[in-house]
């Protein structure tokens, strides 16, 4: 029915203090195939095992990926990953409690969460650099939005992580694209958050 893009992918995703981690070697190596899915698969009808009903915070965050494949971690049941074979996009979500995200299992507050996961990042992914942190709201729900840029094996990518508590609960989105698709990563964070 559809053909399988000839992606070689582990899919690895790593949770660091409450975070879903995807590995931007995975994207570039997503990215990197020259593999385009055929115009015939492109206008035929998403599979309803391909279209995601992204529930977070009781449903205060919710959103939806079609043409997405979902995998499960094996390791953390709160992780959830997602990647997009036609555009070659990863979203990865999590949801944490603020209580045990410090060290030792220590609570911390947004603005805590925040620089925790910015240097779990840094250190797993040295070309990691945060470039903007604006704090905002989300349906009435304080909110963090973090940008950064990578570099992996070669291939620039780009990194939202959208931050948002409820009751001292900790949603996270994060969004990994192609540099080069700028405009199509922002469109997908708007639709995350609902705009």
């Amino acid at each position: 029915m559809f053909k399988t893009l000839p992606i070689k992918l582990s899919y690895l995703c790593m949770l660091s203090m409450g975070m879903v981690l995807i590995s931007p070697a995975q994207v570039a190596i997503a990215q990197a195939s020259p593999t385009a899915p055929a115009a015939a698969d492109i206008a035929r009808p998403v599979p309803a095992s391909r279209i995601h009903e992204v529930s977070l915070l009781k449903g205060k965050l919710a959103f939806t990926l079609t043409g997405y494949v979902k995998q499960a971690d094996p390791k953390r049941a709160d992780v959830t990953r997602y990647f997009g074979p036609a555009d070659k996009r990863f979203v990865g979500t999590s949801e944490r409690s603020l209580a045990k995200m410090g060290a030792g299992g220590k609570a911390v507050d947004l603005k805590q969460a925040a620089e925790i996961i910015k240097q779990e990042q840094k250190s797993e992914y040295p070309d990691y650099r945060a470039r903007s942190e604006t704090q905002g709201k989300y349906k009435g729900l304080d909110m963090i939005r973090i940008d950064a840029f990578d570099n992996a094996n070669g291939y620039n990518v780009i990194n939202t992580n959208l931050l948002i508590q409820d009751r001292g609960q900790l949603a996270v989105v994060q969004v990994i694209s192609a540099n080069r698709q700028k405009l199509e990563h922002e469109a997908w964070v708007q639709k995350i958050l609902g705009k």
